[in-house]
């Protein structure tokens, strides 16, 4: 199971890791959970805000078919995980802002997992305060040290090449080749197509 934890800064702008866990039907039907962090957590806060909107709003959601899944996981025994922060220690890099043709100021951002194999890549508008298009990405090493492909799950505006040293990535198209990227980093990659710094966070407007 993959599942994604938001966490919000306060009304400027939010974090997205994705967390996984494993979840076992057993044969009575009763659930187990292994390496959920914060699943639990997450499920009870969402119940709690489904039962302040029904009070604030007279709804009774029962006898709808909306199916209220926190509800559902209240009585689910999940297992004590202590490893919460190892298990959510994922690293995004963003680039400075480019202006786009409507104005807005967009950021290129790359999130990578704790293992370096996957990663998050997508835009942040900071106007909206929001993230835009996104995709999950698999890091497919190259004969080059610290040199990976970034392989979309699915169909994406552009397919890049990064080249990941200590605090920065340097993107390039995905087709360079190996002397020329290995030119670039001799020469402190005057032609990537973006620098994203995992020192750069995403714009607060206001």
């Amino acid at each position: 199971m993959d599942y994604m934890n938001v966490i919000y800064h306060g009304p400027l702008y939010f974090d997205t890791i994705i967390a996984s866990g494993d979840i076992t039907v057993q044969n009575d039907g009763s659930l187990l959970f292994d390496d959920t962090p914060f699943l639990k957590e997450m499920m009870e806060r969402e119940r709690t805000l489904i039962q302040e909107f029904e009070e604030k709003f007279d709804l009774d959601y029962s006898k709808t078919d909306f199916v209220n899944l926190p509800e559902l996981f209240k009585d689910v025994q999940f297992d004590e995980n202590t490893n919460y922060n190892e298990s959510l220690d994922a690293i995004q890099y963003f680039s400075n802002a480019d202006i786009n043709a409507k104005g807005y100021q967009i950021q290129t951002f790359l999130e990578l997992d704790k293992n370096g194999n996957t990663g998050i890549l997508g835009t942040y508008v900071a106007e909206q305060k929001m993230y835009g298009s996104q995709v999950n990405v698999t890091l497919q090493p190259r004969s080059i040290e610290n040199c990976y492909d970034l392989i979309p799950v699915y169909d994406y505006d552009a397919e890049y090449t990064a080249y990941i040293s200590e605090n920065m990535i340097y993107l390039y198209p995905i087709d360079i080749t190996d002397e020329s990227l290995n030119q670039e980093m001799q020469s402190n990659c005057p032609n990537s197509v973006n620098q994203l710094s995992s020192d750069t966070k995403p714009i607060e407007m206001w």
